[in-house]
């Protein structure tokens, strides 16, 4: 004797849950770009999309020791504010790599260009004039002051006569 048994299954529901570092950080931006003058500072805050509000990252840099993080947030994400400290640095192009992980979620590596260039420099007022007679003898001082180090100005002394 033969039998035929048909069989019907009925899926009412089901849950997953993942396993430990399936979810990603992602981040905005992917990458980080930074330029400021030499002496200056320059911040960039990077949110995780994805991420639960109350997750906690774990944040390392590695390339250059003129890289702070602080743990942030923004708009209801996950984030780090990093700034670049260009005090004492030369001019021209770095590379660095921030590193963030949190548990549960896979970690990334974001990749930091930072440019630093000459200083600004900004004088108070940024002109003087002065009203003389032409025989009058004038001894003028001018006093520059930088928080930079200043190794030469240049000061232009015009006259409209």
């Amino acid at each position: 004797m033969r039998f035929a048994l048909k069989v019907s299954v009925v899926v009412l529901g089901f849950a997953c849950a993942p396993s430990s570092g399936s979810r990603a950080l992602s981040p905005d931006p992917m990458e980080i770009t930074l330029s400021a003058p030499q002496g200056a500072s320059a911040s960039q805050v990077v949110t995780f999309a994805g991420a639960h509000p109350d997750v906690e990252l774990v944040v390392a840099t590695s390339g250059e020791s003129c890289l702070a993080y602080d743990l942030t947030s923004k708009d209801d994400l996950p984030g780090v504010t990093l700034t670049a400290d260009s005090a004492g640095m030369a001019q021209g192009d770095f590379s660095a790599t921030l590193d963030v992980s949190a548990a549960g979620y896979k970690p990334v590596q974001i990749p930091i260009m930072l440019t630093v260039t000459r200083p600004e420099l900004h004088f108070e007022p940024s002109s003087l004039a002065f009203d003389i007679e032409v025989d009058d003898a004038l001894d003028l001082a001018v006093l520059l002051t930088s928080t930079l180090p200043l190794t030469s100005a240049a000061i232009t002394i015009e006259s409209d006569a």
